[in-house]
Parts: C-alpha cells; structure tokens; sequence
C-alpha cells in the first residue's frame, strides 16, 4: 500500500490536501464484490495489467477470464486500403494499428492466432511494396516470414500460437461485422483471435515433405493431436497441390480407418505458411530450415460443430451464392458464438463476378452475425460436408435411402478443388 501511494504521489496524481483517504482504498481493493463488479467491465489487456497488483487480484482476473469465450477478428480491408496512406509507426503497418485496437477492447486472452496476409515482409507491411516478393530464395523467404510471425506473436500473450498464411490475396470483416473489402493486390490482411472455450480444443500442427507417408498420417491421426471428436481441420499448404493431394487422402483415410469419421476438412494453396506456437514447452520443429509443406489447425471437443459448401464454376452471381450459403443456414447451427473460413480461388473475386466482394458481402447477408475471414489461394480444399460430427455410417444411413449413394457417401471425397470457394462454418456452442 505504501508503494502504491508513493507511485500515486510521484504521478501527481494525488498530494497534499487531496490525498484520499487510504485506508478506504485498501478496504475496496480487499472487497470481493467490488474487484468482481468493476472487472466485470474491463477489457482483457487491462485486466493483465491489473493481475500484478496482488494475488486477491490475480485470482479474480483468472476467474474473469476463464468465463470469458469472446471471439476476435482484426482486418485492413480493401476499404481501408484505398483510404489510408501506407506508411505507420507500428512495424505491422495499418494492420498493426487495426490488429491493436481489437486487443485494446477484446474481452477474452487469445491463445490462438489465425493470420491471412498479402504481406511477406515488414517492409510490405509498412509500405506496401513488392521488396523481395519473386526474387527471395527459400532461406530468405523463410527469414522474413518469421519476422512477420514474431511481430504478430509479440503482441499476443506470451502463451500463444500464430498460424501466418501468405497469400494472394483476403477477405474479412469490420469490428461491426460489416465487410471490409475482399483485396486482390491491395496488402491486405485479415486475422482472428480463439481463446480458450469450454469444450473447444484448438490444436496447430506443422508437417514436412518428408513426414507426408501413410504410416506418419495415421500415426498421427490415431495419436498425436486428433482425437475422435475432431469436428474439423484446417488444412493450409504451400508449393502446389502435388503437396497438399496426397495429405488429404491420408488424412481423410485415417480418420475413416481409426474413428469411422469424415470431419470438415477445408483450406486451400498458398505462397507460404509459417506458425510459431508457444503453447507447448516441448514443441519440435520450431528452428527447422525449412518452412513446413504444410499447417492444420484441428477443432475438437463436445461444442463444436461444422460444416462446409463449395461454389463451383455454376456459381456466377450474388444470388447464386447466397442460395448455396441458404444451404449452411438450413442445418441451424447458431450464427453468435460462430466463425466462418472462406477459401476462394484467385482467379474468382472481382473479375470474376466483375462486382466487387460477391462472395464474403453474400455470406454476411445470409449469416449477418458471424465474422468472417479468409484467403484467395491457388487451389482450394473441401467439399459439401454436412455430416456435423456424426460418424460416416450413421450419416449414409441418414441422409439417404438408395443404397448405392449411401456407399458413395463413405468413399473418400474428392478435396482438392480449382476456381471453386470453399466456406467452412464452425460454432462453438
């Protein structure tokens, strides 16, 4: 207490005759219902700020906190990107600033980090220019990344993992849920934050040319961080689709062979992916020269649900797509509490439709209460996925009668998609 009053009385804060009356404050700072109502309100970053003052506080901040599941989203949008002059103090540029603000008011400790970016480097970030885009070789590349991913990671709380997926262009959404602008080549970079959620595990994994054999993936599957409840991956891969083809099949064969499941799978081709995660204290990996060929981020546990549609080539108006989107609304899963992925080709977007934001403006008119996020990529991931966790027996015998689709319907699907959009939806209960 003394300490604090000495603080308060270098700040100027109090002196003299308008010193209060300490004692009270020490009695307010012990009481129970005064710290549980005034925390109530305060943001996530301000509340770890107040959880070094004493332990009464600390305990308090960490009851407030594990109550808390608020999903965050930052992005510099298209919208932005033709208002604000490039050029920010912030080393993540106008994003940083955006990617800030959210932390600033965020109710909820991120743990896991989603990044979707047009953006390789620092010097993109800040000034948007093309420095070292074709020309960096692959030790290059993987340097810049990882400065990249430091510079997200560093804002972040200490235990925490960030998935970074460069590419060829993104798409999001404004803290009101409003679209900010799908970006073809205006640096754009579109981000979600998942805290801890009851119910909800969140698990991000790296993998190498080298690991991609059978035995690995169902090894993997069976073991190392895909359990039985998996209700859906993420799958974002980089060098083509000789490299993400071959994964998939495994991955879908081991979860058919261990569990009798077909989780959602969806995700898409990008330049480069890179994740950094400090969640675990024995992670492997982390100083690997080389950049993994692929990351998944795996969703599991009793409160999530999943499904996925593709727009193929058919789809070619806003209507169109609504109308596949009215597809994921008819199987009710909320849209509060939810986060949706889209993955799109590049050769879709606005010359494509020639409009602008067809497929993220007809996703928000259908769900206007779900964030959304996502890339344009050079192939996609996915299929019509609308089993929501049950096993693959129970949805043939489910969704059809006719014997011969009910056989089809436990073959492997065929994932790997071309100028096509992938929208995967999740809800967390």
């Amino acid at each position: 207490m003394k300490k604090l009053r000495g603080e308060m009385e270098r700040d100027g804060n109090f002196q003299g005759g308008n010193s209060p009356n300490f004692s009270s404050c020490w009695i307010l700072t012990e009481s129970q219902e005064f710290i549980r109502r005034t925390f109530s309100f305060l943001p996530a970053k301000t509340l770890g700020i107040c959880s070094g003052v004493c332990k009464a506080w600390y305990a308090e901040v960490k009851r407030v906190l594990h109550h808390r599941e608020e999903i965050g989203w930052a992005t510099f949008g298209r919208i932005e990107a033709e208002e604000v002059s490039h050029g920010n103090e912030d080393q993540l540029g106008p994003f940083g600033a955006h990617l800030n603000a959210c932390l600033k008011t965020l109710g909820s400790l991120p743990r896991h980090a989603i990044v979707f970016s047009e953006c390789l480097s620092l010097d993109e970030f800040q000034e948007g220019t093309d420095f070292g885009r074709e020309e960096a070789n692959s030790s290059g590349t993987r340097k810049t990344l990882q400065k990249s991913l430091e510079a997200v990671r560093s804002k972040l709380p200490v235990e925490s993992s960030v998935v970074f997926v460069h590419s060829d262009g993104t798409m999001g959404c404004k803290p009101d849920l409003s679209p900010a602008g799908e970006t073809e080549g205006s640096w754009g970079t579109a981000c979600v934050l998942l805290p801890n959620m009851d119910g909800v595990t969140v698990e991000c994994q790296r993998h190498y040319r080298n690991k991609l054999t059978r035995s690995e993936m169902e090894a993997y599957v069976a073991r190392h961080g895909m359990p039985a409840d998996t209700k859906c991956v993420l799958v974002f891969s980089s060098g083509g689709p000789q490299r993400g083809g071959r994964f998939l099949e495994l991955l879908q064969h081991g979860f058919q062979e261990e569990f009798g499941t077909m989780p959602v799978i969806a995700g898409g081709i990008a330049r480069n992916v890179g994740m950094v995660d400090q969640t675990r204290t024995n992670e492997t990996g982390t100083n690997s020269k080389k950049l993994p060929s692929c990351l998944t981020v795996t969703f599991s546990g009793p409160n999530v649900r999943a499904a996925s549609v593709v727009l193929d080539n058919s789809v070619t108006a806003r209507d169109k797509a609504r109308s596949k989107f009215q597809e994921l609304k008819k199987l009710g899963l909320p849209g509060k509490h939810s986060l949706a992925f889209l993955f799109s080709c590049v050769g879709r977007g606005r010359h494509f439709y020639q409009a602008e934001d067809v497929e993220s403006g007809a996703f928000h008119e259908v769900f206007p209460d779900t964030p959304l996020v996502g890339f344009f990529g050079g192939g996609e991931y996915g299929c019509d996925n609308f089993t929501l966790g049950r096993s693959v027996q129970e949805s043939a015998d489910r969704d059809s009668a006719d014997l011969r689709h009910r056989n089809a319907l436990k073959k492997l699907q065929n994932l790997e998609k071309s100028f096509t959009c992938v929208v995967c939806l999740l809800s967390f209960g």
